[in-house]
């Protein structure tokens, strides 16, 4: 799904880039029909589940060093929303701010990336789960 299509969501924070993904036409037309009490917490529940699949091929690739602390402290956090977007961050915590340092690397120690390579492998499934968990939703909405 390429940038630019429809929805308004956005996805945050993989590999130093921000990256909006948007799903279908219908979907938008369905969400603004919910109340907009609704909108905002499902939002913010369509990006967390969309990220969490990310976060856990990241913890997978992440490099792991005698304490695990980075693979056990990658998140997806809620940066910003609305009723009509919601912006998620998927990285590592501060605990592991040393995290970017392993993503890119630095003058004396190589790349060992593992958040963009996570963002490749789920990018296309986390479009997927997040359209799926707002049709779900818009469907018991409608209903109501």
């Amino acid at each position: 799904m390429a940038n630019g299509e429809v929805l308004n969501w956005k996805g945050r924070r993989v590999g130093g880039n921000t990256i909006q993904i948007q799903g279908t036409q219908k979907l938008r037309k369905q969400l603004e029909q919910l109340d907009q009490t609704m909108r905002k917490p499902l939002l913010e529940r369509m990006v967390k589940v969309g990220g969490e699949l990310v976060r856990e091929v990241a913890a997978q690739k992440a490099p792991v060093g005698e304490t695990a602390t980075l693979t056990d402290n990658i998140i997806v956090e809620v940066l910003d929303s609305s009723a009509y977007h919601a912006t998620a961050g998927i990285g590592p915590h501060k605990n592991a701010f040393y995290g970017i340092f392993q993503e890119y690397g630095t003058a004396s120690h190589k790349a060992q990336p593992f958040m963009r390579p996570a963002w490749d492998e789920k990018r296309l499934a986390s479009v997927k789960v997040m359209a799926e968990v707002g049709r779900r939703a818009v469907r018991r909405g409608v209903r109501r």
